[in-house]
C-alpha cells in the first residue's frame, strides 16, 4: 500500500535502495508552511535540489530530495546516500541523518543550516567522527513538472548499475512493479503520486526470495535530461542499491496472447531490443491429463537473426535476467528450448526479446506432457 509518507521515520535505517529508472523530471518545492503564534512562517524545502559538498577543498556532486519532512542527500556517482528526517524553524533546516553505501558502510550525522525557498540551501553536514564539510545546494524547476502514473506504465529497462540489483521492472497503470534480478530475488513495489503538480513519487519496495530481502521506502522521480529516464531512491535495514532505467517505447513492447498445448507461433519477427510478451495457462484439469510428474516444455527455433527466451511461473512477467532458457548450442541463433517441472496449476509467463539483433521467421512453441 502507497503511503504518502511514513508516521515516524525510522531514526536508524539500515539499508538503502536506490533505483533509478529513465524518465522526466523537474521541480520545485511547495511544503507544510506553518504559522507560529508571531506569524512567523516557516520557509519550505520541499524539492529536488543539486550542488556540491566540500571536503578537503574538493567539491563532490550530490543530489538532494527533501519532501514532507524527509531528507535524501544522494551521491549518484559512487552508489552512497545519506537518508533522515528534518525539521524548519523560520529559515533554519536541522537534520539528523544516516549515512549508507552500496557495500553496507554506515555511520550518522547531523546537517544545519539556511533555507532560501526554491532557491539555494546553504548548510554545514558535520559527521559522527566529528568531520564537517559545507553543502551548497540549488533548486531545480524540474520538481515543478507534473507526475502521473501514465508516465510510468510501461517496461523499464535497467541502464546503469552500482549495485547489486540488477533487474528490468514492469510497471502497471495502477502503480505496481515488478521485476527479479540476477541474484534470483524477486522484486515487487508500488509507486504512488504525493501531489500531481509535483514531479516526485511515492515508493514502496518488497525484495523477497534471496539474503538481503527487506521492505523499503522513499521516493521516485522522472529525468527528462539527456534522455527520458526514472530514478528510484528507497531505505530498508541493512543495504543500498542505485539502478537507472530507460523506458522501452510501446513500439519496441507488444502481447503475443496465450500459448496453447502442441500449437506452434509460426513467422515470429522483430527489432533489435523489442520484447513480445505471451502467457501458457495450466489448469487442474490439464495436470490430472498429464498425469505424474508434468513439465512444461517451451522452445524457439529457425529464422534469422537473433532473439531469446525467457520464462517465469505465475506473477511475475519476465525480464532480462539469467532465467532457466538455455540456448542449445553456445552461438547466436534462435534454438533455445526451456523443460520446467509443473508443481501447480498457474500461469507461465513467456518473453522473447531481440537483445543484439533483428529476428524474422522464428517459430515458438509451448506444451505440456
Amino acid at each position: 500500500m502507497i503511503k504518502i509518507m511514513k508516521d515516524k521515520l525510522r531514526t536508524i535505517i539500515g539499508s538503502a535502495l536506490i533505483i533509478v529508472l529513465t524518465a522526466c523530471g523537474s521541480g520545485g518545492g511547495g511544503g507544510n508552511n506553518e504559522i507560529d503564534g508571531n506569524n512567523d512562517i516557516d520557509a519550505s524545502a520541499n524539492g529536488l535540489w543539486h550542488g556540491y559538498l566540500t571536503h578537503n577543498g574538493i567539491d563532490h556532486y550530490r543530489i538532494a530530495i527533501i519532501q514532507d519532512g524527509r531528507i535524501m542527500l544522494i551521491n549518484p556517482n559512487f552508489g552512497s546516500a545519506f537518508d533522515g528526517s528534518y525539521t524548519i524553524e523560520g529559515e533554519t533546516i536541522s537534520a539528523n541523518l544516516i549515512h549508507y553505501s552500496d557495500v553496507g558502510l554506515s555511520f550518522g550525522g547531523t546537517l544545519s543550516g539556511e533555507v532560501a525557498e526554491e532557491y539555494v540551501i546553504s548548510a554545514l553536514l558535520e559527521y559522527s567522527s566529528g568531520l564537517q564539510a559545507p553543502v551548497q545546494l540549488t533548486f531545480l524547476e524540474e520538481y515543478h513538472r507534473d507526475s502521473s502514473l501514465s508516465l510510468l506504465e510501461g517496461v523499464w529497462d535497467n541502464a546503469h548499475i552500482t549495485n547489486p540489483i540488477t533487474t528490468d521492472l514492469t510497471i502497471g497503470a495502477e502503480g505496481s512493479f515488478s521485476g527479479m534480478d540476477d541474484n534470483l530475488c524477486v522484486i515487487k513495489g508500488d509507486i504512488g503520486i504525493i501531489d500531481d503538480s509535483i514531479n516526485l513519487y511515492d515508493v514502496d519496495i518488497i525484495i523477497g526470495g534471496c539474503i538481503g530481502a527487506d521492505e523499503y521506502t522513499g521516493f521516485a522521480r522522472l529525468i527528462f535530461d539527456p534522455h527520458e529516464m526514472l530514478e528510484i531512491v528507497a531505505f530498508g535495514d541493512s543495504t543500498m542499491s542505485m539502478v537507472y532505467y530507460n523506458k522501452l517505447s510501446l513500439n519496441e513492447v507488444s502481447n503475443g496472447g496465450a500459448l496453447f498445448h502442441d500449437v506452434p507461433v509460426a513467422g515470429l519477427s522483430g527489432t533489435v531490443d523489442s520484447r513480445i510478451y505471451y502467457t501458457f495457462t495450466i489448469s487442474e484439469e490439464d495436470l490430472m491429463v498429464a498425469g505424474p510428474d508434468p513439465e512444461f516444455r517451451i522452445a524457439i527455433s529457425g529464422g534469422t537473426g537473433d532473439v531469446d527466451l525467457y520464462v517465469r511461473f505465475e506473477d511475475i512477467p519476465p525480464v532480462v535476467t539469467p532465467f532457466r532458457c538455455m540456448r542449445l548450442e553456445n552461438d547466436p541463433g534462435n534454438d533455445e528450448n526451456c523443460v520446467l517441472n509443473v508443481k501447480k496449476a498457474g500461469t507461465f509467463h513467456v518473453m522473447l526479446h531481440a537483445d543484439v539483433d533483428d529476428y524474422s521467421g522464428v517459430s515458438l512453441t509451448a506444451s505440456l506432457n
